[in-house]
């Protein structure tokens, strides 16, 4: 994505066809387009851990599991992103020719120092308008911490999730997530100062 293009006002159709030729990925807000940061170790390490946690969990039951290469459209086209992982039914064989994803079960974001103010804030707002969605993570680098958002019906309701002891009830995917596995060889603490990648 063009740095050019980054600093206007730009259309979904417009950002589709820059992004689908780009070396590096961006992510897309109404008409702003904001350049992707690269992950830090920890950063990448939690996402391998859910996901693998997750596959195991999942295994022939019907679902795909995808990292942070998959690009999710919520509300009605004004975002398309990238969660740090994503879970949906299984794909068919026409849908999975598709680069973007309108029906996720459950998002995963691992929070960071550069993009926790927007996950929590628009995007998090933008994904549970998606109606397939039924679980949302917010997972902590900085504490054994995970926030679920899990819809009931029209509504949602938020559990958060403290100490390795914990388990996520994903009830949705009949399965559970626990922290302990979320976190394994991961230290937990501050962003590295002046740090603005993930």
């Amino acid at each position: 994505m063009s740095l050019a293009l980054a600093e206007r006002y730009v259309s979904p159709e417009e950002y589709l066809a820059a992004e689908r030729i780009a070396e590096e990925k961006s992510e897309y807000f109404d008409g702003r387009v904001v350049p992707m940061a690269g992950a830090r170790r920890r950063h990448v390490r939690i996402c391998e851990n859910i996901a693998f946690a997750l596959g195991v969990r999942l295994r022939d039951l019907g679902f795909d599991i995808s990292t942070a290469d998959m690009r999710v459209i919520a509300a009605g086209g004004a975002q398309y992103s990238y969660p740090d992982v994503v879970v949906a039914d299984e794909y068919t064989e026409i849908e999975a020719e598709e680069d973007n994803l309108d029906d996720p079960i459950l998002i995963v974001e691992v929070l960071s120092k550069s993009t926790e103010k927007i996950d929590r804030g628009e995007k998090l707002m933008r994904y549970k308008q998606i109606k397939s969605l039924k679980h949302c993570l917010l997972v902590s680098q900085t504490a054994h911490r995970i926030e679920h958002h899990h819809r009931f019906g029209n509504d949602w309701e938020l559990t958060i999730y403290e100490g390795l002891d914990s388990t996520v009830n994903l009830d949705s995917l009949q399965c559970d997530l626990p922290l302990a596995e979320v976190y394994r060889k991961v230290t937990v603490g501050p962003y590295p100062p002046g740090s603005s990648s993930r």
